[in-house]
């Protein structure tokens, strides 16, 4: 009897986790298709939670085939290495928090705006953001030298820094202040072409005030480091609280990803 009714339990905590994992990926798949950029990470998100719960069921199906320890084992295995993975996501989390700030007071000699998604020739809701934090730092810094960085992806009609470039000519900015840089396509590229195209065009840049998302300062100054650019973070806040927490999360990976691979 006693193990009859376990055995209905386990049944039922089957079937609670396959409803879950059913749900979580409809959830996934709205978020893939909203039409906001960034959001397709979090349907990634819901995959793999999805998966943990389809894996869990299989792993607890082995007891129903006499293999009691085995599924003990995988079980123990398993919860090691999502709590390993969370207490690694938690601390890199952290760091992208303690990044996600404008740092008041300290004088930059020009200011470089890092690119963010095109839809054709039309700013995304990201890139408009930093472009309008740069428009309000350059009200108390005028006549600093301004470098546009971010190359033309996938879908996009135009490069990044032409769409900042004119965004920012719309908006006052002489185009003789504005230095583009159209061949990056990431944010190690970013720095690295756009110290380069400093020292071309003799640029003092000595430290450069760089323009992003909060979630994306952290990193993005590390990166800076490593090219030899001393960088102040000026930080765009990123619209809407579910993108923040999309980005937010993402980020802790994309930081997890360079320090393992770079």
């Amino acid at each position: 009897m006693g193990d009859a009714r376990r055995g209905d339990r386990r049944i039922k905590r089957q079937k609670a986790r396959l409803i879950a994992a059913a749900v979580i990926i409809f959830v996934g798949l709205i978020l893939r298709f909203l039409s906001i950029g960034g959001m397709q990470f979090s349907f990634y998100i819901c995959c793999g939670i999805s998966f943990l719960l389809l894996l869990w069921s299989g792993i607890d199906t082995l007891e129903r085939f006499g293999k009691k320890k085995l599924s003990h084992v995988c079980k123990g295995f398993l919860t090691l290495l999502i709590l390993a993975g969370s207490a690694m996501l938690f601390v890199a989390e952290a760091f992208v928090i303690s990044g996600a700030h404008t740092e008041m007071g300290k004088k930059a000699d020009c200011i470089l705006i890092l690119g963010a998604g095109v839809n054709g020739s039309t700013l995304s809701l990201s890139l408009q953001s930093r472009l309008d934090t740069a428009l309000a730092y350059l009200k108390d810094h005028p006549s600093l030298p301004i470098v546009v960085s971010g190359g033309q992806g996938s879908g996009e009609d135009i490069s990044e820094a032409e769409a900042m470039r004119r965004y920012l000519t719309d908006h006052g900015i002489p185009n003789d202040q504005i230095y583009v840089e159209d061949q990056s396509r990431n944010t190690a590229e970013n720095m690295q072409f756009s110290k380069a195209l400093m020292e071309r065009e003799q640029i003092n840049h000595q430290t450069v005030a760089v323009v992003s998302n909060e979630f994306h300062l952290y990193r993005a100054k590390r990166l800076a480091a490593s090219t030899g650019i001393q960088a102040i973070g000026v930080a765009a806040e990123t619209p809407y609280l579910m993108l923040r927490v999309n980005y937010f999360i993402r980020e802790a990976f994309a930081l997890l990803q360079q320090a393992v691979f770079s």
